[in-house]
């Protein structure tokens, strides 16, 4: 098995991928200088050339971007209703506004990015938060979630 080399960073940003003259929609899950996870239906082969063009979002320009399939994930027809089929993808060629806004997210100066993990009995949800310190992040987290919501641990991004 493969191992990373690149810290990634969660995303959840709408895509459409296109080789071999077809075209599949699908989500961005998360980013790394030198690759993307993609949910979606499409199955090109692992060495497959696509382009990727990522839809523009909260402030983001959309962009394109060359990438080669490094690796498939596939998921039992039974189980589509949990887990998705996607694609690891290693990239070839992206633009700067790639790396400097959607890899590398930093928090204004004065902050912090953490990564708040809550709970509602058997759900659990990962937030990112910016703020100054780990008790203004949870703060933030269960305003934007619920007082109903128990944090379960603030960290780092």
């Amino acid at each position: 098995m493969e191992r990373r080399v690149a810290k990634r960073t969660r995303r959840r940003l709408t895509c459409e991928l296109r080789f071999e003259g077809k075209r599949a929609g699908g989500i961005v899950l998360d980013v790394s200088e030198t690759g993307v996870f993609v949910q979606t239906a499409a199955t090109p082969e692992p060495g497959t050339v696509v382009e990727l063009h990522v839809n523009s979002h909260g402030g983001l320009p959309a962009m394109q971007i060359r990438a080669r399939v490094a690796r498939q994930k596939r998921v039992d027809k039974r189980l589509v209703s949990i887990e998705s089929n996607g694609l690891g993808l290693q990239i070839l060629d992206a633009p700067e506004v790639y790396y400097r806004d959607l890899v590398c997210a930093v928090a204004p100066k004065g902050r912090q990015v953490f990564t708040v993990r809550a709970s509602l009995g058997p759900r659990t949800r990962s937030i990112r938060a910016e703020a100054r310190s780990e008790d203004d992040a949870r703060a933030q987290v269960l305003a934007k979630l619920g007082g109903e919501w128990e944090i379960l641990e603030v960290k780092p991004a």
